[in-house]
């Protein structure tokens, strides 16, 4: 099943069946919505589109769609290699 808000970013644990805590999304929503006026559906994609993919390619039961990454959210770009 497919998350319906940034929220679910994070990996649910198997071994517990309720979300983990969230608030690195939390915070990153309020950091992108100051920084870019974003706002709804395009925060929500902003942040989706710049997580961390871990696991298999895209969404993944295990993973979900990866690692908020905070600094990609903000800037859309990404630390050059070794940074």
């Amino acid at each position: 099943m497919r998350p319906s808000c940034p929220c679910q970013l994070l990996t649910q644990n198997v071994v517990r069946p309720w979300p983990p805590p969230h608030p690195q999304v939390t915070g990153t929503a309020a950091i992108v919505a100051s920084k870019t006026g974003l706002r709804g559906s395009a925060l929500r994609s902003r942040i989706l589109g710049t997580a961390d993919d871990l696991g298999a390619a895209g969404y993944d039961t295990k993973f979900g769609n990866g690692r908020v990454n905070a600094y990609r959210a903000v800037t859309n770009t990404t630390l050059p290699a070794g940074q």
